[in-house]
Protein backbone atom coordinates (compact mmCIF):
# COMPACT_ATOMS: atom_id res chain seq x y z
CA UNK A 1 0.00 0.00 0.00
CA UNK A 2 1.32 3.42 -0.93
CA UNK A 3 1.04 6.36 1.44
CA UNK A 4 1.15 10.06 0.58
CA UNK A 5 1.13 12.82 3.22
CA UNK A 6 0.33 10.25 5.89
CA UNK A 7 -2.77 9.03 4.03
CA UNK A 8 -3.08 5.80 2.05
CA UNK A 9 -3.47 6.32 -1.67
CA UNK A 10 -6.77 4.78 -2.70
CA UNK A 11 -6.91 5.13 -6.47
CA UNK A 12 -7.67 2.89 -9.37
CA UNK A 13 -7.37 3.27 -13.11
CA UNK A 14 -10.33 1.05 -13.73
CA UNK A 15 -13.22 -0.15 -11.62
CA UNK A 16 -13.96 -3.85 -12.01
CA UNK A 17 -17.13 -5.30 -10.59
CA UNK A 18 -17.70 -9.00 -10.08
CA UNK A 19 -20.84 -10.80 -8.99
CA UNK A 20 -20.31 -13.75 -6.66
CA UNK A 21 -23.81 -15.21 -6.73
CA UNK A 22 -25.18 -17.22 -9.63
CA UNK A 23 -28.88 -16.51 -9.13
CA UNK A 24 -30.48 -13.59 -10.98
CA UNK A 25 -31.21 -11.88 -7.63
CA UNK A 26 -29.05 -11.53 -4.53
CA UNK A 27 -30.73 -13.50 -1.74
CA UNK A 28 -30.54 -12.96 2.02
CA UNK A 29 -29.41 -16.58 2.42
CA UNK A 30 -26.45 -16.11 0.07
CA UNK A 31 -25.46 -12.85 1.74
CA UNK A 32 -25.66 -14.39 5.21
CA UNK A 33 -23.51 -17.38 4.21
CA UNK A 34 -21.04 -15.15 2.37
CA UNK A 35 -20.53 -12.77 5.28
CA UNK A 36 -20.43 -15.45 7.98
CA UNK A 37 -18.76 -18.48 6.41
CA UNK A 38 -16.82 -17.54 3.27
CA UNK A 39 -13.02 -17.55 3.74
CA UNK A 40 -12.44 -15.30 0.74
CA UNK A 41 -14.91 -12.76 2.09
CA UNK A 42 -13.07 -12.70 5.42
CA UNK A 43 -9.71 -12.22 3.68
CA UNK A 44 -11.11 -9.40 1.55
CA UNK A 45 -12.86 -7.59 4.40
CA UNK A 46 -9.79 -7.96 6.63
CA UNK A 47 -7.73 -6.45 3.79
CA UNK A 48 -9.80 -3.26 3.73
CA UNK A 49 -8.52 -0.06 5.26
CA UNK A 50 -10.33 3.11 6.25
CA UNK A 51 -9.34 6.48 4.86
CA UNK A 52 -10.75 10.01 4.78
CA UNK A 53 -11.49 11.85 1.56
CA UNK A 54 -11.83 15.61 2.05
CA UNK A 55 -13.25 18.16 -0.34
CA UNK A 56 -13.01 21.93 0.00
CA UNK A 57 -16.30 23.79 -0.34
CA UNK A 58 -15.58 27.49 -0.29
CA UNK A 59 -14.48 28.20 3.25
CA UNK A 60 -15.68 24.82 4.52
CA UNK A 61 -14.57 21.25 4.12
CA UNK A 62 -16.53 18.07 3.65
CA UNK A 63 -14.93 14.81 4.74
CA UNK A 64 -16.15 11.33 3.88
CA UNK A 65 -14.92 8.15 5.51
CA UNK A 66 -14.41 5.47 2.90
CA UNK A 67 -12.75 2.07 2.54
CA UNK A 68 -10.39 0.58 0.00
CA UNK A 69 -8.81 -2.81 -0.51
CA UNK A 70 -5.13 -3.25 0.26
CA UNK A 71 -4.45 -5.81 -2.47
CA UNK A 72 -0.93 -6.48 -1.16
CA UNK A 73 -2.29 -7.37 2.30
CA UNK A 74 -4.86 -9.72 0.76
CA UNK A 75 -2.22 -11.36 -1.45
CA UNK A 76 -0.01 -11.86 1.62
CA UNK A 77 -2.93 -13.37 3.57
CA UNK A 78 -3.71 -15.77 0.72
CA UNK A 79 -0.04 -16.74 0.43
CA UNK A 80 0.02 -17.46 4.18
CA UNK A 81 -2.85 -19.95 3.95
CA UNK A 82 -1.76 -23.52 4.64
CA UNK A 83 -1.26 -25.61 1.56
CA UNK A 84 -2.72 -29.06 1.33
CA UNK A 85 -1.31 -31.93 -0.69
CA UNK A 86 -3.36 -32.66 -3.77
CA UNK A 87 -5.75 -35.60 -3.50
CA UNK A 88 -3.87 -37.55 -6.15
CA UNK A 89 -0.58 -37.69 -4.21
CA UNK A 90 -1.95 -39.87 -1.40
CA UNK A 91 -3.66 -42.45 -3.58
CA UNK A 92 -2.31 -45.97 -3.67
Amino acid sequence: MKVEDGQPIARTDEVVERRLWTAPVLTPEFLSDYLQKDLLAHLLFDGMFEYDETFSLGEGRLTFVSYALDAEAVADAIAALPSFPSAGKNRK
